[in-house]
């Protein structure tokens, strides 16, 4: 997350732009478990890119050997 005072300190608006990160990245999971367990239908190529994207931005990238 960038620190956009370069003080170290998250202001108000880095926060709420972090907790929304947050949860898409919690709800894209919830809805993608949920349909491969059978509880929900939906388009899991949405979920699964949608939870790409939000890892993405918090850096989290594909190993590869």
């Amino acid at each position: 997350m960038a620190d956009s005072n370069n003080n170290g300190i998250l202001d108000s608006h880095e926060k709420w732009f972090l907790m929304m990160k947050i949860m898409v990245l919690l709800w894209s999971m919830v809805f993608l478990t949920a349909s491969y367990l059978g509880k929900a239908d939906v388009d899991r190529t949405f979920l699964a890119t949608t939870f790409t994207a939000a890892a993405a931005s918090f850096g989290v990238k594909r190993l590869t050997k």
